[in-house]
């Protein structure tokens, strides 16, 4: 994992439009956190093909901090498997207050899209989570986009309550910080 946090969903998109759920009965569009424009749009239809798969793990009763979500079309080579997985997966991330707030790259990519999105600085506690709708997508973000070996890759960094702070380190650019 890219940061000390826990999984709280998984699964495989099969195109922009594909819904992530947040909980029971709330769920919100990848293209809504990942933004119109975005490059996910673009993916081949090779990268997006495959049955929609989706594993929800237990929610936190303590959780009070940001969310990474990060989506990537890794085409995985597991030895044990007699074909490749392929596909575009998304896994939701949940940092606790204590744990160490950096993302670091989940891959060898390249950046060729970032883009801040203002929005609201909601808790990301399980209440909120349970009674504000589209609540990644309220929330203030910074979306990464762009490309590896394998396609796509975009990471979305989620602000909330007391968390409201991003801050963008890249190699060979200046630090971005947002709020």
């Amino acid at each position: 994992s890219p940061v000390d946090g826990k999984v709280l969903r998984l699964g495989q998109l099969r195109g922009p439009g594909t819904m992530i759920e947040q909980v029971k009965g709330f769920s919100y569009p990848v293209s809504s956190l990942l933004g119109a424009t975005s490059s996910l749009h673009d993916a081949t239809e090779e990268d997006i093909s495959g049955e929609q798969t989706e594993q929800n793990v237990p929610e936190s009763s303590n959780a009070k901090s940001w969310w990474r979500v990060s989506v990537a079309s890794p085409k995985l080579r597991d030895r044990t498997l007699l074909s490749p997985k392929r596909g575009i997966f998304y896994c939701v991330l949940y940092l606790h207050p204590g744990d160490y707030h950096r993302v670091h790259s989940p891959v060898d990519w390249s950046i060729f899209k970032r883009r801040h999105f203002s929005g609201n600085l909601f808790p990301t506690n399980e209440r909120a989570v349970r009674t504000i709708r589209n609540l990644y997508v309220e929330n203030e973000r910074v979306v990464l986009e762009g490309q590896w070996k394998e396609g796509f890759v975009a990471i979305a960094a989620v602000g909330a309550t007391n968390v409201g702070s991003i801050k963008v380190s890249l190699l060979h650019q200046t630090e971005l910080c947002i709020r």
